[in-house]
């Protein structure tokens, strides 16, 4: 994503966004995707949180076809970011819910059988 010849209107609107599939999970990178052009049905075992988890993120739509076991905001520290709503939303659906601010560095580890996070303070 974003499609060929998909209209923006920001510069967040053409965020690239991939899916990633190694070890046997998936991660999906939304990059600053926002609203509209987020990723839809798209699933994934670890979901980076498009636009540092602002409250038109990761909408029910998005998260009923993600069905993410981790979700990873990254933001630094802002009045905005993350949503309250979005976090909730994250947590309703089942993730796991890290966020950079609070965590700092976070690493995901691809395991046969789990999914490993290390937190990694400043």
């Amino acid at each position: 994503a974003p499609e060929r010849g998909a209209q923006a209107g920001s510069a967040n609107d053409l965020s690239l966004t991939l899916r990633v599939e190694a070890g046997g999970r998936t991660l999906l990178l939304t990059g600053d995707a926002d609203g509209a052009t987020e990723p839809q049905g798209a699933a994934c075992d670890v979901l980076q949180v498009p636009h540092h988890g602002s409250r038109k993120a990761c909408d029910e739509a998005a998260l009923e076809g993600a069905d993410p076991q981790i979700a990873l905001i990254s933001c630094g520290n802002s009045a905005y970011h993350p949503d309250a709503d979005t976090v909730a939303r994250l947590e309703n659906a089942g993730a796991q819910v890290y966020v950079t601010r609070d965590s700092g560095r976070i690493r995901v580890i691809f395991d046969d059988d789990e999914l490993k996070v290390e937190e990694f303070l400043p």
